[in-house]
């Protein structure tokens, strides 16, 4: 039987290739033109379909398929990967003091539903270095409470008030602190006052932008 720790030092290249050449064959299909043979000849959108969905349900470090959840596939952001499974994010972030195993998850869920709060939750707890527990008493939620508001829609432009004033009904949180996600105020650390925390910005993760966990 494999040792846990080859299995990792095998499957992370192999990864690493695949993923490469998936972001090689999508540039490549973009500059081909739509009656192009190589197109015709192949079912190209059912073949990368079902890579995706490989890449979506599999951790990237060692290859474990995730459970499906409310959040999608169980998978985990850390630094050095977008998508791990449960056992690696434990093994990556076993030194780290903060208690941020919510935010790993949601971040990986943000990235595939930017229309929906889990963005806003995930730029903000980022941007205050909070762990999900500082979140949790700064939104006036506990922990079922956020994972309701990360499913949510954001409110719609021009019907923020009447959106914002729904949210924090459905979720269970007070309509002042729920505006601490949406407001555009001066950005300063998270020993502020209540009212004086900068805004989130649209959530957005490069590949190199790295998470603080």
């Amino acid at each position: 039987m494999i040792a846990r720790h080859d299995l990792i030092q095998r499957y992370g290249g192999v990864r690493e290739y695949l993923d490469q050449l998936i972001a090689f064959a999508e540039a490549a299909r973009n500059e081909l033109a739509l009656d192009s043979p190589l197109l015709t000849q192949y079912d190209y959108e059912c073949w990368m379909a079902e890579i995706r969905s490989y890449q979506q349900f599999s951790c990237q470090r060692c290859g474990t398929f995730v459970s499906a959840e409310p959040f999608g596939p169980g998978a985990y952001m850390v630094e050095s990967s977008t998508r791990v499974c449960g056992m690696c994010y434990d093994e990556l972030t076993r030194t780290s003091p903060s208690v941020q195993r919510r935010l790993a998850r949601l971040a990986v869920y943000a990235h595939e539903h930017p229309d929906l709060c889990a963005g806003l939750i995930v730029e903000t707890q980022c941007r205050l270095h909070m762990n999900d527990w500082q979140l949790e008493c700064y939104l006036g939620l506990d922990d079922l409470g956020v994972a309701r508001l990360a499913l949510c829609q954001r409110p719609r432009p021009g019907h923020e008030n009447a959106d914002i004033a729904t949210l924090a009904t459905m979720v269970g949180c007070s309509e002042a602190q729920l505006r601490r996600l949406f407001t555009d105020e001066p950005q300063i650390g998270l020993d502020a006052l209540p009212g004086e925390r900068s805004a989130p910005r649209p959530f957005r993760l490069d590949s190199d932008e790295a998470l603080p966990f």
